[in-house]
Order: structure tokens, then C-alpha cells, then sequence
């Protein structure tokens, strides 16, 4: 129930950069800043970061990745990026694309693995698709994950994404075809 009591605020202490955050009780969110460019480039180094989260494909260098950050700090891209924090610590990384010529949203959700299993991402996707339908002037909200990952999937029912697709073969790895999962959230009134 506190969660639905999120609001946005200045930040008050701890050494998370002074900006405006979104926050719940535990989490804490806000969109990226130079400060983070370096430990949230460290996260390529996790195959799951590399593979299902990053929109530009699974072998994108460092200073690459790097670049599309920048690129996205300058407002200059259609992702923009959030960091996620518990207390001091950065705990994961979300996305959201604005699809050209359409007027919906898109979020891609990273939890660091060592954060995995604590109710962060659950709480951080309830706090940016709040913020993202206040932001924009959007009805949805869409997510894609594989269908071998139950976690997220988990995340986003609990988050209130309704399961709309299933869409087969349409990611190869490990040497098979898997399927995904579209996930959508309509604006309430």
C-alpha cells in the first residue's frame, strides 16, 4: 500500500546525487547521471545484463554502451535510463524507449544479481511506470521478456502488466530457439 503513496521529492541525505528522485519506502529511483556511467558500464560484464536487457544488442563494446548513455544524458536519444538504489547502493538499471511514430512506452528492467530476490525491481517498475504515465502523455506501458524468465515475468504481474502475447521463436541462444512474452499496462483513470 505505500507503494501506491509514492511520490517525488528531493533528495535529503546519503550521497546519492541531488536530483529528483521517485521513491517508495526501499527503493529509490531516478534517471541517470554521469556519476553512474562508470559502475553501470561494470554491468556489461553480467550475460543476462548483455543479453536480455540492453536494446542494442548483445555484443556492444564498453565504450559503446558508454556513448548511448551519454547520448541519452544529453536528452538525445529516445531511451532514457534510470538507476535504482537501495539506501546508498545502486541495485539495477531500467530503460524506457519512446517508439517513433507511436504513443506508447516501452521499459526494460535490470536488477544487479547480487540484489536479485529482494522486491527491488517489483517496487522500482511500480515507481517508474507511475512517473512515465506522468511524464508522457501515454495511455501504455509495454514490456517483452523471454518466456524462460520467470522472474520478470513475476515482476511485472506484480506490477499490474497484464500478459498479451506470446510470441514464439523470436530469440536464439544456447544454441535453441526461445520464445517471449508481451506485457502491457493501460493507464487508469
Amino acid at each position: 500500500k505505500s507503494l501506491q503513496k509514492a511520490y517525488f521529492c528531493e533528495r535529503q541525505h546519503s550521497k546519492i546525487p541531488q536530483i529528483d528522485l521517485f521513491n517508495s519506502m526501499r527503493v529509490a529511483l531516478r534517471e541517470l547521471e554521469q556519476v553512474d556511467l562508470e559502475e553501470v558500464c561494470t554491468w556489461l560484464e553480467d550475460p543476462p545484463f548483455r543479453s536480455d536487457f540492453l536494446p542494442f544488442g548483445r555484443d556492444i563494446t564498453r565504450s559503446a554502451f558508454r556513448k548511448e548513455l551519454e547520448k541519452s544524458l544529453k536528452n538525445d536519444s529516445s531511451i532514457r535510463f534510470y538507476v535504482a538504489f537501495y539506501k546508498d547502493t545502486r541495485v539495477g538499471l531500467f530503460l524506457s524507449i519512446k517508439p517513433e511514430k507511436f504513443d506508447y512506452l516501452e521499459i526494460g528492467v535490470y536488477i544487479v544479481p547480487s540484489e536479485r530476490g529482494k522486491g527491488y525491481a517489483t517496487q522500482a517498475v511500480r515507481l517508474l511506470t507511475k512517473y512515465l504515465f506522468k511524464k508522457y502523455s501515454v495511455m501504455r506501458i509495454e514490456a517483452g521478456t523471454s518466456s524462460l524468465n520467470r522472474p520478470t515475468q513475476r515482476v511485472l504481474e506484480k506490477a499490474r502488466f497484464r500478459r498479451e502475447a506470446n510470441r514464439r521463436r523470436t530469440l536464439y541462444r544456447n544454441s535453441k530457439w526461445e520464445g517471449s512474452y508481451l506485457y502491457g499496462l493501460v493507464k487508469r483513470y
